[in-house]
C-alpha cells in the first residue's frame, strides 16, 4: 500500500507539471515528437513497464499485458478503430488527464481495497458465527509491517472483540458436527486471523488479498501432490484467499491433513475440505527452502 501510494503521489505530480506546460503552450517539442499513432502506444508502454511493474503493484503485469497486446494487434487493424483511438490519445490533454487519474486511482484504491477486504472478512466471520458473537473489528498497524524475502510490504492488522458479545466456540463446534470431524489444537484466540497463523507468526491479521503477493514474492511454486510443510490455499468462487493452512501429513486415504486457524476462534487440525470457509478451490504450495513461512516483522 505504502509502495502504490508513493507511486501515486509521484504520478500525480508529474502528470499536473505536464498539465501545466502544456496549458502555459511550452510542451509543443513533445506535441510534435508525438504524431505518429504508434508512438503514444509505446509511451504507455514505456511508462506502464518502468514506473508500474518494478514498484510491484497488484495490477502492474496486466496493464503492461494489455498495452503489449496492442502493439502486436495494432498493424491488423491500422486503418480501424485503434488507429482512431491512438490518434485521439495522442492530444494534447490526454496523457498527463489520464496519469493524474491513474495516480488518484493509485493513491486511494488500496485504501478502498482494504476497507471491502474488512467488510468481507468481517461478514464472513459474523456468518460463520451466526448469532453467538460479534466479528472482530479490525484496524492497521501503525508501528509495524511485514516484509517480503524482495521487500515488499505486506500491511498487519490486530482485531478487538466486544467482551459482551464473545462467541460460544464449543457450542458452534456441536451445532456443526465440526467436533467429530476436525481436532481443536488451540482455544479462541483473536490476536491473528488464518493467514496471520501462517504468514504472521500467529500474533498479527493478515487481509486475504495480499496472500498471492506473499506467495509471488516469496517464490512459492503450486503443487499437485503436498508435503508436510507445504501451504494449502483455499479460495472463494471469485478467485479470491478466504483461507489458508499448513499441511501437518496424510489421512488414510491419501488425503491431505491441514493446521489452520478458523478466524478468531481457535486453530485445527482437520482434513482439507473439512473447513467452514471457501473450499470452491484448493491448492498448495511449495516454499524452496523455507520451513517456516512467517513474513519479516520491521518497524515502520
Amino acid at each position: 500500500m505504502e509502495i502504490d501510494l508513493a507511486v501515486g503521489s509521484f504520478l500525480l505530480i508529474a502528470g499536473l507539471t505536464i498539465t501545466m506546460l502544456r496549458l502555459t503552450g511550452r510542451a509543443g517539442g513533445l506535441t510534435q515528437f508525438r504524431q505518429s499513432t504508434w508512438l503514444p502506444t509505446c509511451e504507455w508502454l514505456i511508462l506502464a513497464s518502468i514506473i508500474l511493474y518494478p514498484t510491484k503493484a497488484l495490477f502492474a503485469p496486466w496493464v503492461c499485458l494489455a498495452l503489449a497486446l496492442l502493439l502486436v494487434v495494432r498493424p491488423l487493424v491500422e486503418n480501424g478503430w485503434l488507429q482512431s483511438a491512438l490518434a485521439w490519445s495522442s492530444g494534447q490533454l490526454m496523457l498527463p488527464i489520464v496519469t493524474i487519474a491513474a495516480s488518484l486511482t493509485l493513491v486511494f484504491l488500496p485504501g478502498l481495497l482494504d476497507a471491502w477486504e474488512l467488510e468481507r472478512q468481517a461478514t464472513e466471520l459474523e456468518n460463520c458465527q451466526t448469532t453467538y458473537g460479534a466479528a472482530p473489528i479490525l484496524s492497521e498497524h501503525t508501528q509495524t509491517i511485514g516484509m517480503t524475502d524482495s521487500g515488499q510490504p505486506i500491511p498487519l492488522f490486530s482485531a478487538q472483540i466486544d467482551s459482551d458479545h464473545l462467541f460460544n466456540e464449543i457450542v458452534w463446534l456441536g451445532q456443526g458436527d465440526w467436533d467429530f470431524r476436525v481436532i481443536r489444537m488451540a482455544e479462541s484466540n483473536p490476536e491473528s486471523n488464518c493467514h496471520g497463523h501462517v504468514f504472521a507468526h500467529d500474533r498479527h491479521w493478515v487481509m486475504g488479498r495480499y496472500v498471492d503477493t506473499i506467495l509471488r514474492e516469496n517464490q512459492y511454486s503450486e503443487v499437485d501432490t503436498p508435503l508436510e510443510g507445504d501451504v494449502a490455499l483455499y479460495r472463494n468462487f471469485e478467485g479470491t484467499p478466504s483461507h489458508t493452512g499448513i499441511i501437518r501429513g496424510r489421512l488414510p486415504d491419501g488425503s491431505p491433513l491441514v493446521e489452520s486457524k478458523w478466524g478468531t476462534l481457535g486453530i485445527y487440525l482437520h482434513p482439507a475440505i473439512d473447513c467452514p470457509y471457501g473450499r470452491d478451490q484448493i491448492s498448495y504450495h511449495r516454499h524452496p527452502t523455507k520451513t517456516t513461512h512467517h513474513l519479516d516483522i520491521e518497524p515502520r
